[in-house]
């Protein structure tokens, strides 16, 4: 059988992949993908964490203070920051406004999540935590 995230032959028995469609994924995506995701999910409400989607992982992040600077934002999506079509209310979709132009890869999980095409890092950032002008000194 085939991880439904990565496609890879599983050789372990396969964990559920919910919120991901499919029948099974492997360990590695369970502990890289789904995991963080399902974390992600229950925090929603709380509104105090990111979500960083690479090309092979989900991870929690947070801001160094009370918000995102525009340099922690660039540091994660590695580039200008783009603000892309929004994936749940009252968050913002950050990617890198190059990631065409410098020939980034499709974001294959962020695609496999939100049916989205994205090139390179993305970041879910809660509006609450992204920095406002009037915040900056």
């Amino acid at each position: 059988m085939k991880c439904s995230i990565c496609g890879k032959e599983m050789t372990e028995y396969g964990n559920n992949p919910a919120p991901f469609s499919g029948e099974k994924c492997c360990d590695k995506c369970n502990r890289k993908v789904v995991l963080p995701y399902r974390t992600f999910l229950s925090e929603l409400e709380n509104e105090k964490v990111a979500l960083l989607i690479t090309q092979s992982e989900f991870k929690i992040v947070k801001p160094k203070d009370k918000y995102f600077t525009l340099e922690e934002l660039q540091s994660n999506v590695e580039g200008h920051i783009q603000l892309a079509q929004e994936v749940f209310p009252g968050y913002f979709t950050v990617c890198d406004e190059e990631g065409l132009l410098k020939e980034l890869p499709l974001n294959e999980l962020f695609y496999k999540g939100f049916g989205k095409r994205l090139y390179g890092n993305v970041l879910i950032v809660p509006i609450s935590i992204f920095e406002k002008p009037e915040d900056i000194e």
